[in-house]
């Protein structure tokens, strides 16, 4: 057979054609080898995933020693009979106070500034005192004046006193005396029809007014001898009581104008400004203070990690402002009741010996170590 017939002979099948420009054409059955390459590829990938998350439950158990995760974000590592809870919370003073004026008023002056540390009593502010000030003086004039009254009253009448009283109740006998003398003359001569009888009545009246003359002025003398009666004693101490009282209601009225630090902190906060009209229960206006010699930091744990946590239990608290280095610690506070809302119980642990950079508000991390219980 010669070339031609050879060549003639040699034929494609359709599917096995290809043209001049495509240069690589996959057959089906390269497609269908790829198509199930990589379904089995695919497959391998899950179970690679589902493998690795078994391994990490299997690493967190209870059963095993490793730190398991919470949906808050704390976490508990167990070492033998030891467990270390880690959460997050935020640094704050174990003390705080907003102070606010106890009246109304206008703010007159502001002896602070935001920052400032002040000590306990110091003045923070000043109101207008000036009414205040004027009711002061007039409750102390007034007590002065019942104490003087009170004092007299005590002491009963002086020898002048007593003089006097004298004097004027002779005076009073011997016009009592004229009185009566003429009286009788007239009632002498009356019985003659020479004396009209209105004459004798006008004469009779001013014996009778001299006569009751004479004995008011003997019963004063007679008490001014004797001396004050108890029961005006008691009324002119009663006076005394109520002046007193008024002074001192006065005198707090008048110190309420004055707001002072009640124990030694930082200002933290400033709410009002000179000139500024404030009133009794406008709660939200005045000055806070917070005591920086304790800082705490509360965190929230989970209640099915409460186990073993114990008053007093060691701690160590990490924050930003401060690097990595750790802050001893120790549990001071395990809220009574628990949040209903992500069941977890607030747990407060006090730093020792703070850092002056720690401010409360900072972001820190706590773990805190526990002695007994177990997962």
């Amino acid at each position: 057979m010669d070339t031609k017939e050879k060549l003639s002979k040699i034929r494609l099948e359709p599917h096995e054609k290809t043209t001049a420009n495509s240069g690589f054409q996959l057959t089906r059955r390269t497609l269908l080898a790829l198509g199930v390459a990589a379904v089995l590829i695919v497959a391998i990938v899950f179970l690679l995933v589902v493998s690795g998350r078994d391994e990490e439950v299997a690493a967190t158990s209870p059963t095993t020693a490793g730190t398991d995760s919470t949906a808050d974000g704390s976490t508990t590592s167990s070492t033998g009979s030891s467990r270390t809870l880690a959460a997050g919370g935020y640094v704050e003073a174990r003390r705080t106070a907003l102070v606010w004026p106890g009246r109304d008023g206008i703010v007159a002056r502001l002896h602070v500034i935001r920052g400032q540390q002040v000590e306990e009593g110091d003045l923070l502010l000043e109101l207008d005192s000036r009414t205040a000030v004027a009711a002061v003086a007039m409750a102390s004039a007034e007590l002065d004046q019942v104490r003087a009254r009170l004092r007299r009253l005590r002491e009963g009448a002086r020898v002048e006193e007593l003089a006097a009283a004298g004097s004027e109740l002779e005076e009073a006998a011997a016009q009592y005396a004229d009185a009566k003398a003429e009286l009788e003359r007239l009632l002498s001569l009356g019985e003659s029809e020479l004396v009209p009888a209105a004459d004798v009545e006008a004469a009779r009246y001013r014996a009778a007014a001299a006569a009751a003359r004479v004995e008011t002025l003997r019963s004063n003398e007679q008490l001014l001898q004797v001396g004050t009666h108890p029961a005006e004693i008691a009324a002119g101490e009663a006076d005394v009581a109520r002046k007193e009282a008024a002074l001192e209601q006065a005198e707090v009225n008048l110190d309420l104008t004055k707001l002072r630090a009640p124990f030694d902190g930082r200002v933290i906060a400033i709410e009002l400004e000179p000139g500024e009209v404030v009133s009794l229960f406008d709660v939200g206006s005045g000055i806070e203070i917070a005591d920086e010699s304790e800082l705490w930091v509360r965190v929230d744990v989970p209640e099915d990690r409460l186990e073993g946590l114990e008053l007093g239990d060691s701690a160590e608290v990490f924050a930003q402002a401060i690097g990595p280095a750790p802050l001893s610690a120790r549990v001071v506070e395990i809220a009574p009741k628990a949040d209903r809302q992500s069941n977890t119980v607030e747990v407060a642990v006090a730093i020792i010996d703070p850092p002056p950079i720690l401010r409360p508000d900072m972001s820190a991390r706590v773990n805190i170590t526990t002695s007994g219980g177990s997962e």
